[in-house]
């Protein structure tokens, strides 16, 4: 699948000189369809660089080119887009390119599919801070603490590469923080016992503290975190 993929990609680079900008453009965006839901997302980082710089040529291109094409304008990409305006036309493309990315982002989020996020998020250099930021109280919203922490537990670091897992909960707890994404900094800050960051949280909300408290101490993983409990225990009776 991944060779039959890149040879789309390299094809498409042929349909853009020989037939113009309009076809190469579809056929990227359907590429780009189908290698979001295989995962390639290095293919989708570089189907993403060719949209855009298409795009840029439209805004940028000389009316009588754009005329040249109008018949292809008519109905751009499917999604009943009939304006021949440059600008316009990279306006919506950027935008469609966007709205893909945003959903696929979203699905992974809530999955939680969480290894994926972060190579989806490398692999097609996606502004994980700013979709976060938009989805704190939509797609970044978690159920509840023990189901969260028992999810992310197993997702990263309870099966496969542990320190690849780490590494991935470090990526994330950077950008979940960024964001102010509280929910899953307390999850990500605990799985990676960042006692730090945890007392950042809790120093100024005793009430948080003695609910995360109580809750760790009844999870199913608490022999996990014992030791980062009794060190919290410990800066928080002084703090006190």
């Amino acid at each position: 699948a991944r060779t039959r993929l890149r040879t789309a990609a390299n094809y498409i680079l042929v349909i853009d000189r020989i037939e113009g900008a309009s076809t190469s453009q579809r056929q990227a965006l359907r590429l780009l369809q189908v290698s979001l839901s295989a995962g390639e997302y290095v293919l989708v980082g570089e189907l993403v660089g060719f949209l855009m710089r298409s795009g840029r040529h439209f805004a940028g291109a000389d009316p009588e080119e754009v005329e040249v094409e109008r018949s292809m304008l008519k109905a751009f990409l499917g999604f009943g887009f009939t304006s021949t305006c440059p600008k316009e036309r990279a306006n919506v493309l950027h935008v469609t390119v966007q709205r893909l990315l945003r959903a696929h982002a979203y699905e992974l989020l809530r999955g939680p599919h969480l290894r994926l996020l972060v190579a989806f998020t490398r692999g097609a250099q996606f502004d994980l801070g700013g979709f976060l930021m938009e989805e704190r109280h939509g797609a970044a919203r978690l159920e509840d603490f023990p189901t969260a922490l028992r999810t992310v537990h197993v997702k990263l670091v309870g099966r496969g590469d542990q320190v690849a897992g780490r590494l991935e909960a470090e990526y994330l707890l950077a950008h979940m923080r960024a964001a102010n994404c509280t929910e899953w900094v307390v999850v990500l800050a605990t799985l990676l016992h960042r006692k730090h960051i945890l007392l950042e949280l809790f120093r100024d909300d005793p009430i948080l503290w003695r609910a995360y408290r109580r809750t760790l101490k009844n999870i199913i993983y608490k022999d996990v975190y014992e030791s980062l409990l009794a060190d919290l225990d410990i800066e928080m009776a002084h703090a006190q």
